[in-house]
């Protein structure tokens, strides 16, 4: 049976925006049948550094795909977040509180979005896989960014499957051109109506389902009409690490749509996830009281060694 979310009533602290804005650019490049071509963000190679902590070095090896920027450590690693917040009235719709690791995982949903986030506080809770990329490689040395991408869909299924027993899942998709989001995991079942709810800015209930043809969206999807939700997430390679003296690639899959289920991925994933303070998606405004990385379910903080 799926678990019951404690919903709350609070302020925000902060005037914040979606940032859905369009960038203006062209995209991604995208091979003959529509899917990303993958390159490479970083050509320098991130080498371990044993003076900070395990959270810093993991951050900083997923900078190049605009995730875990403006992290340090500190003497205090609880103390870790985005300073430089400002507060002015905001309405709030409604809220959530769920238990995540040690401390609380807080949701607050604004009824008008306005101002500025920089992004050092925009970034969203992201897996970070340190991998031999020519297990997924195809001949010529390019990714094979469908292998890359059911693979951490797998991973990420799994990781909510152990929360969320009875939860179904379709396929992992990719959005005909679509420049922002480039993984797709299908949900189906009553428990869409609350991820699309948990998803949604607005202050009345939103449809449980989309109900359409995902071939007609999806450049995988399947040929039927279904009733169907989402989990979205973002698949970048941000480069390379030593690490012991041993190379792997530094892939990133930043998570999005889907959040009610961001929790279930944090506590669960084999591997590692890195969890920001403050984050947004869709204009819903998600807290901690701070920023810290997960290693297969164990919380590691941004602290001094």
């Amino acid at each position: 049976m799926l678990k019951k979310i404690l919903l709350s009533i609070g302020i925000s602290s902060a005037l914040i925006l979606s940032g859905c804005a369009s960038t203006g650019n062209s995209g991604p490049k995208t091979d003959a049948q529509g899917y990303p071509v993958l390159e490479v963000l970083s050509s320098t190679h991130y080498v371990w550094d044993d003076t900070i902590s395990e959270a810093l070095n993991v951050a900083r090896m997923a900078q190049p795909a605009r995730v875990g920027q403006g992290m340090r450590d500190f003497t205090d690693g609880t103390q870790a977040g985005v300073a430089g917040r400002s507060s002015t009235g905001e309405r709030v719709a409604g809220g959530a509180i769920m238990g995540v690791g040690q401390g609380l995982f807080g949701v607050v949903a604004s009824e008008m979005m306005i101002g500025r986030v920089d992004r050092e506080m925009s970034w969203r809770p992201a897996i970070v896989e340190l991998i031999n990329g020519q297990d997924f490689k195809v001949h010529g040395g390019g990714w094979d960014f469908v292998l890359l991408r059911d693979y951490v869909s797998r991973k990420v299924m799994d990781s909510i499957k152990e929360e969320y027993e009875n939860i179904s899942f379709g396929p992992s998709m990719t959005m005909r051109g679509d420049r922002n989001y480039n993984t797709y995991i299908m949900v189906k079942g009553d428990i869409c109506g609350e991820i699309r709810n948990f998803d949604s800015r607005r202050t009345q209930e939103v449809e449980s389902f989309i109900k359409n043809n995902p071939s007609h969206h999806f450049i995988d999807g399947p040929d039927e009409i279904m009733e169907y939700c989402f989990i979205s997430m973002n698949i970048s390679v941000a480069g390379g690490a030593i690490i012991d003296d041993e190379y792997r690639d530094v892939i990133v899959a930043e998570l999005n749509r889907g959040a009610l289920l961001h929790p279930a991925i944090i506590r669960n994933y084999k591997g590692y996830v890195l969890v920001p303070e403050v984050y947004i998606v869709n204009g819903v405004r998600l807290t901690r009281p701070y920023a810290f990385l997960v290693s297969n379910g164990k919380e590691i903080l941004f602290q001094r060694p």
